[in-house]
């Protein structure tokens, strides 16, 4: 176990540092106890250095009492809240085709510090989760200095830019019948290379990637107004349209 300020210890004996616990990386902390113990790795442990497939991309978090935020998974790390995790420090188990268990510890830097005591330059959030399925996740969190109780986290994998074009419904149109021969934002040509044209419930054409960007204007981010007639957009109620 490291060393840590002998003079101060926890409930359990164990040295403690600035309220948390020192512990050994390979006996993983429970997050629950009267005072704060994260879970992390050492990078010098031999731990993963890549997470998971299965678990990889934007998933919006709903933790209980704190509401709706993006967490970012890919192979090398972990963001949260604008700080970043990497692989080595993430508890990677029960590895299936279709998630993993994930626990970590994040340092927010600048974080309020309504749950510390004093002026605090962040603060410690501990997760431990589970992903299924590859779309889903759900389990408990803890914040540095909050010792009621563990909140429940729930989350579901937001779907990526190329996944919404293989998935959104096809509309059909013969060229004449088409209002426009370009997006009315960028002026883009609906034939040029790259350019996905898409309609949206209220009846106006726009590129993909326009849509896209009226939409990452305003949370959430899957939906927005329609740059003509203000109406509520939405990129689920998108539709795909090819031309005859």
């Amino acid at each position: 176990r490291a060393a840590a300020n002998m003079g101060e210890f926890s409930t359990d004996g164990f040295p403690m540092l600035g309220g948390m616990t020192w512990v050994n990386v390979f006996d993983p902390p429970d997050i629950g106890s009267g005072c704060f113990r994260g879970f992390g790795r050492s990078r010098a442990s031999e731990a993963t250095t890549r997470i998971p497939e299965s678990c990889l991309g934007t998933w919006r978090v709903d933790v209980e009492w704190s509401g709706l935020r993006e967490m970012v998974i890919h192979d090398r790390g972990i963001i949260w809240k604008g700080s970043y995790v990497v692989a080595e420090e993430v508890l990677v188990e029960d590895v299936t085709d279709d998630g993993a268990n994930l626990r970590f510890t994040v340092f927010v830097p600048l974080n309020p510090n309504a749950w510390t005591d004093g002026p605090a330059p962040g603060i410690h959030e501990s997760f431990d989760i589970t992903i299924q399925a590859r779309s889903w996740c759900s389990g408990v969190f803890k914040r540095q200095g909050d010792d009621e109780r563990l909140l429940t986290v729930q989350g579901q994998r937001l779907m990526s830019d190329e996944e919404r074009k293989r998935t959104m419904p096809t509309l059909v149109r013969t060229t004449s019948k088409d209002p426009e021969r370009s997006c009315p934002v960028c002026l883009f040509g609906w034939e040029e290379d790259g350019v996905v044209q898409v309609e949206t419930s209220c009846g106006h054409s726009f590129c993909f990637g326009c849509v896209v960007s009226v939409c990452n204007m305003t949370p959430p981010k899957d939906n927005g107004e329609c740059p003509i007639c203000r109406k509520e957009v939405s990129m689920d109620s998108l539709r795909r349209v090819t031309r005859r």
